[in-house]
């Protein structure tokens, strides 16, 4: 296993993220730190593109931290996709949905609104 692989980085953060999700994981905090720091990682090595972007606001929305799934949500949006012109590598239409959902369960009907017309509606 090659600790500087952005995929290891990966995996270690999602298996952290899992452990801090299970119903009485010791000291809950600390795991969610470390995940976030296998999640900087990966986004170190893997560069500032749409998928890191979008991977990191699912796990944030994932734990419920909403304000940070925001952040990550909104910066995947503004990102082109890492394969031009192939729309299947192109996640601002996963990244407007899962937004438009935050945006909705907060009670903010308008915004979810106008962001899926603004990026969904084809």
């Amino acid at each position: 296993m090659n600790p500087d692989s952005d995929m290891t980085n990966l995996f270690i953060a999602l298996t952290f993220l899992h452990i801090a999700c299970q119903k009485f994981p010791t000291k809950r905090q600390m795991v969610i730190m470390q995940a976030v720091v296998f999640f900087k990682e990966y986004q170190r090595l893997r560069g500032n593109i749409q998928e890191t972007s979008y991977n990191i606001g699912r796990a944030m929305h994932h734990l419920g931290l909403y304000h940070l799934a925001i952040h990550f949500y909104e910066e995947a949006l503004k990102t082109a996709p890492s394969i031009e012109g192939d729309e299947t590598f192109d996640l601002r239409r996963e990244a407007a949905f899962n937004l438009s959902l935050i945006y909705r369960s907060s009670g903010n009907e308008d915004l979810a609104n106008h962001i899926l017309m603004t990026h969904i509606v084809v």
